[in-house]
Protein backbone atom coordinates (compact mmCIF):
# COMPACT_ATOMS: atom_id res chain seq x y z
CA UNK A 1 0.00 0.00 0.00
CA UNK A 2 1.57 3.40 -1.08
CA UNK A 3 1.35 6.11 1.27
CA UNK A 4 -1.06 8.15 -0.19
CA UNK A 5 -3.69 4.95 -0.20
CA UNK A 6 -2.41 4.61 3.14
CA UNK A 7 -3.91 8.05 4.46
CA UNK A 8 -7.20 8.10 2.40
CA UNK A 9 -9.85 9.49 4.03
CA UNK A 10 -12.56 7.11 4.58
CA UNK A 11 -15.31 8.43 6.64
CA UNK A 12 -17.07 12.01 6.60
CA UNK A 13 -17.90 13.10 10.47
CA UNK A 14 -20.47 16.27 11.23
CA UNK A 15 -19.93 18.48 13.90
CA UNK A 16 -20.53 22.48 14.49
CA UNK A 17 -18.85 25.55 13.39
CA UNK A 18 -17.72 26.22 16.52
CA UNK A 19 -15.77 23.05 17.17
CA UNK A 20 -13.71 23.84 13.80
CA UNK A 21 -11.02 26.18 13.69
CA UNK A 22 -8.84 27.83 11.01
CA UNK A 23 -5.65 26.87 10.06
CA UNK A 24 -3.60 29.75 11.47
CA UNK A 25 -0.88 28.04 9.21
CA UNK A 26 -2.69 28.50 6.01
CA UNK A 27 0.58 29.48 3.18
CA UNK A 28 -2.90 31.44 1.40
CA UNK A 29 -2.41 34.00 5.08
CA UNK A 30 1.50 34.59 4.23
CA UNK A 31 4.77 34.15 5.41
CA UNK A 32 4.80 37.09 7.86
CA UNK A 33 1.02 36.42 8.94
CA UNK A 34 1.28 32.76 9.60
CA UNK A 35 4.79 33.29 11.84
CA UNK A 36 2.62 36.10 13.81
CA UNK A 37 0.44 33.13 15.22
CA UNK A 38 -2.57 34.96 14.42
CA UNK A 39 -5.76 34.40 16.69
CA UNK A 40 -8.84 32.83 15.28
CA UNK A 41 -10.59 36.09 14.81
CA UNK A 42 -7.63 37.93 13.42
CA UNK A 43 -7.80 34.62 11.02
CA UNK A 44 -11.41 35.15 9.91
CA UNK A 45 -10.51 39.06 9.97
CA UNK A 46 -8.07 38.83 7.28
CA UNK A 47 -10.32 36.03 5.17
CA UNK A 48 -13.12 38.42 4.87
CA UNK A 49 -11.56 39.68 2.09
CA UNK A 50 -11.51 36.41 0.54
CA UNK A 51 -14.94 36.78 -1.46
CA UNK A 52 -16.54 34.62 1.50
CA UNK A 53 -20.23 35.67 -0.26
CA UNK A 54 -20.14 34.05 -3.15
CA UNK A 55 -20.12 30.88 -1.04
CA UNK A 56 -22.31 32.19 1.90
CA UNK A 57 -24.89 32.49 -1.22
CA UNK A 58 -24.16 28.94 -2.15
CA UNK A 59 -24.60 27.42 1.24
CA UNK A 60 -27.77 29.71 2.01
CA UNK A 61 -29.35 28.31 -0.77
CA UNK A 62 -28.12 25.11 -0.91
CA UNK A 63 -27.41 23.87 1.98
CA UNK A 64 -23.31 22.50 2.74
CA UNK A 65 -23.16 18.91 1.38
CA UNK A 66 -21.57 16.11 2.64
CA UNK A 67 -18.90 16.07 -0.98
CA UNK A 68 -18.18 19.58 0.61
CA UNK A 69 -16.62 18.11 3.25
CA UNK A 70 -13.62 19.94 5.45
CA UNK A 71 -10.52 18.25 5.55
CA UNK A 72 -9.21 18.43 9.52
CA UNK A 73 -6.38 17.44 11.49
CA UNK A 74 -6.17 17.33 15.48
CA UNK A 75 -3.77 19.82 16.73
CA UNK A 76 -2.89 22.77 19.69
CA UNK A 77 -4.41 25.61 19.19
CA UNK A 78 -3.24 27.84 22.68
CA UNK A 79 -3.00 24.96 25.18
CA UNK A 80 -6.37 22.97 24.03
CA UNK A 81 -6.61 19.69 20.71
CA UNK A 82 -8.72 21.14 18.80
CA UNK A 83 -10.02 20.23 14.93
CA UNK A 84 -7.64 22.17 12.22
CA UNK A 85 -9.26 22.95 9.30
CA UNK A 86 -6.46 22.46 6.49
CA UNK A 87 -8.59 22.14 3.62
CA UNK A 88 -11.76 24.07 3.23
CA UNK A 89 -10.57 27.47 5.47
CA UNK A 90 -12.74 29.74 3.06
CA UNK A 91 -16.21 27.69 3.37
CA UNK A 92 -15.40 27.76 7.03
CA UNK A 93 -15.33 31.08 6.82
CA UNK A 94 -18.10 31.75 5.56
CA UNK A 95 -19.81 29.21 7.40
CA UNK A 96 -18.51 30.91 10.18
CA UNK A 97 -19.72 34.69 8.90
CA UNK A 98 -23.39 32.63 8.14
CA UNK A 99 -23.29 31.43 11.80
CA UNK A 100 -22.10 35.09 13.18
CA UNK A 101 -25.14 36.48 11.34
CA UNK A 102 -27.73 33.97 12.30
CA UNK A 103 -27.07 34.48 16.13
CA UNK A 104 -26.52 38.14 15.88
CA UNK A 105 -22.99 37.99 16.91
CA UNK A 106 -21.78 40.85 14.92
CA UNK A 107 -21.95 39.98 11.59
CA UNK A 108 -21.88 43.13 8.97
CA UNK A 109 -25.09 44.40 7.34
CA UNK A 110 -24.13 42.49 4.02
CA UNK A 111 -24.25 39.01 6.28
CA UNK A 112 -27.42 39.74 7.66
CA UNK A 113 -28.80 40.67 4.33
CA UNK A 114 -27.63 37.51 2.64
CA UNK A 115 -28.93 35.52 5.48
CA UNK A 116 -32.54 36.92 4.95
CA UNK A 117 -35.18 34.49 4.15
CA UNK A 118 -32.90 31.66 4.66
CA UNK A 119 -34.72 28.82 6.90
CA UNK A 120 -33.86 28.44 10.13
CA UNK A 121 -33.40 24.50 9.92
CA UNK A 122 -31.25 25.61 7.11
CA UNK A 123 -29.22 28.13 9.39
CA UNK A 124 -29.16 26.04 12.08
CA UNK A 125 -27.60 22.71 9.94
CA UNK A 126 -25.21 25.27 8.77
CA UNK A 127 -24.19 26.18 12.50
CA UNK A 128 -24.53 22.38 13.80
CA UNK A 129 -24.21 19.87 10.95
CA UNK A 130 -20.80 20.35 8.93
CA UNK A 131 -19.42 17.40 7.65
CA UNK A 132 -15.48 16.98 8.05
CA UNK A 133 -13.26 14.20 7.42
CA UNK A 134 -10.46 13.96 9.92
CA UNK A 135 -6.93 12.88 8.81
CA UNK A 136 -4.08 11.73 10.90
CA UNK A 137 -2.47 14.70 10.34
CA UNK A 138 -1.01 17.69 7.77
CA UNK A 139 1.75 14.98 6.14
CA UNK A 140 -1.21 12.79 5.41
CA UNK A 141 -3.60 15.89 3.68
CA UNK A 142 -0.33 16.48 1.32
CA UNK A 143 -0.79 13.45 -0.67
CA UNK A 144 -5.00 13.58 -0.26
CA UNK A 145 -4.59 17.57 -1.88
Amino acid sequence: MTKSTQHAPDKIEYIGIDKLFLDGQNPRLGRARVKKGLSQGEVLEIMKDWTLEELGTSFCESGFWPQEALIAVREKVGKSEALVVVEGNRRLAALKMIGQASIGDGASMSWIELIQGVPGTRLKALRERIPYILMPDRDSVKSYL
